[in-house]
């Protein structure tokens, strides 16, 4: 068995391939593909009191026993501990570890006397040093309900885009994201600006730009509570040559080495649970959202922990954010090992 481990950290462009050429396309303003915006309430998650994890309990690390534990936290308010339920096979002291780990949750972000909030997360012990009892991100219950009415999204003509003329003449190439909230099937969204690249000098002229377009959007199979999707517009000259960064596929221990610094002692991975070797395909999102990780093969519930921490993990891209890399995907190949960090 190979056991993992990052290699010399090096320049993040180690893990981009920069590629230069001609642009053919003609200006052109285009809409990209909207991703549903990380739920508030998962990110805000906290924990008030130790235990800050779930800990290992002394009889099953000592024996050897690993297990998943299926935990679904219901929260009523911002400052009130979770009702808590469990898998109905799960290791009885594991969900007592997680039960004291559970109680110390609170969701301080959602709103006093509105509705309930439901996350999910699984936890996985594995009978390593007993300090990393690993767990997948909280999972909003809402949001496969959010994904689905993302998906209906109705576009407008590309043509309601108005490439500002002076931006063209100038040569300006570059990305606007926007976060879109959608409160009504019969209603535009409104419309808030999250990143414009530094190339457009005038900001507002810009995002301006997209106005006919967003107005003109339309969810028409929402029928719960707002629904945030980040919008990514990309606006191209194709009139001169430009420098374009493109992410490359990485083992994954060269992939580790172009991250930022990870904590000490703060995983503990054992990828031959996972039917490994296997590739994983990331989607650039951060610095806004984590970034998207998805299985080529198979859904293997024992990778699930894993490419969640994966999902956390932030390249170094240098202080400003790369939006030309956002929506790009690269693969990332796991072999057969250990993650000892």
């Amino acid at each position: 068995m190979t056991r993992l481990r990052p290699c010399k950290r090096f320049a993040w462009l180690a893990g981009l391939a920069l590629a230069a050429g001609m642009l053919a396309l003609p200006s052109a303003a285009q809409a990209q593909q909207a991703s549903l915006a990380g739920s508030a309430v998962a990110r805000c998650l906290s924990s008030v009191a130790e235990p800050k994890r779930p800990v290992y309990p002394e009889d099953e690390l000592r024996e050897k026993v690993s297990g998943l534990v299926h935990a679904e936290f219901t929260f009523d308010g911002p400052d009130r501990a979770p009702s808590m339920k469990f898998g109905v096979d799960d290791n009885d002291d594991m969900v007592d570890a997680v039960r004291a780990y559970g109680k110390q949750l609170r969701v301080p972000c959602m709103a006093a006397g509105g509705a309930p909030v439901t996350l999910r997360q699984v936890f996985d012990f594995v009978p390593n040093d007993g300090r990393k009892v690993a767990w997948t991100a909280p999972r909003d219950a809402a949001d496969d309900a959010r994904r689905d009415e993302a998906a209906c999204i109705v576009r407008p003509p590309v043509s309601l885009i108005k490439y500002p003329y002076l931006d063209v003449l100038q040569h300006r190439d570059g990305k606007v994201l926007l976060k879109l909230t959608f409160v009504a099937p019969d209603q535009p969204p409104r419309s808030e600006v999250r990143y414009v690249e530094d190339v457009f000098t005038d900001h507002e002229r810009i995002v301006h730009a997209t106005d006919a377009y967003v107005q003109a959007m339309r969810m028409p199979c929402q029928h719960g509570g707002p629904v945030e999707v980040n919008f990514t517009f990309e606006f191209t000259t194709g009139w001169w040559q430009k420098d374009r960064h493109v992410l490359k596929d990485l083992p994954l221990v060269q992939f580790l080495g172009a991250v930022k610094p990870i904590p000490a002692g703060s995983a503990f991975f054992d990828t031959t649970r996972m039917k490994c070797p296997f590739d994983v395909r990331l989607t650039l999102e951060q610095p806004f959202d984590p970034n998207r990780i998805d299985e080529l093969d198979e859904d293997v519930p024992a990778r699930h922990a894993f490419l969640d921490w994966l999902a956390g993990l932030k390249l170094e891209l240098g202080p400003k954010p790369r939006v030309d890399l956002l929506d790009q995907t690269m693969l990332i190949h796991v072999p057969c090992g250990t993650i000892d960090l």
